[in-house]
């Protein structure tokens, strides 16, 4: 599996560009994240959520970068959907006694405009 992993490392390295490059860096800086504890989930570190909550509400943000962008360059409509998906899983399940967790069971969006500016 190391081997494997190594070889794909320097597949994706070996001719990428710089911006081919930066993606990569985020997206390990991401996973790192997850690792040392500073995300709970992979999709938290990868997309670098920042969390702030109080007792009735959940504020997420992701910094807006080509990581998360649609082939038309702005914010993909399913990293938003994530976003909130992920914030209203967190407050739900802050109200919630230890050891229970909460699920969206269905999520509507529609979208008014683009994503724009430095986060989401």
């Amino acid at each position: 599996m190391n081997r494997d992993l190594m070889e794909l490392f320097d597949q994706c390295t070996r001719n990428a560009t710089d911006e081919e490059l930066t993606a990569l860096e985020s997206l390990l800086l991401g996973f790192h994240k997850r690792q040392k504890g500073q995300n709970s989930s992979y999709i938290g570190g990868l997309l670098h959520m920042e969390r702030q909550i109080t007792e009735d509400e959940c504020a997420l943000t992701v910094p807006l970068s080509k990581i998360v962008n649609n082939p038309l360059g702005i914010l993909h409509g399913g990293i938003t959907a994530t976003i909130i998906d992920s914030a209203m899983g967190t407050l739900a399940a802050s109200l919630l006694p230890e050891g229970f967790g909460a699920v969206t069971t269905q999520l509507n969006i529609h979208y008014l405009a683009v994503g724009k500016g430095e986060y989401n």
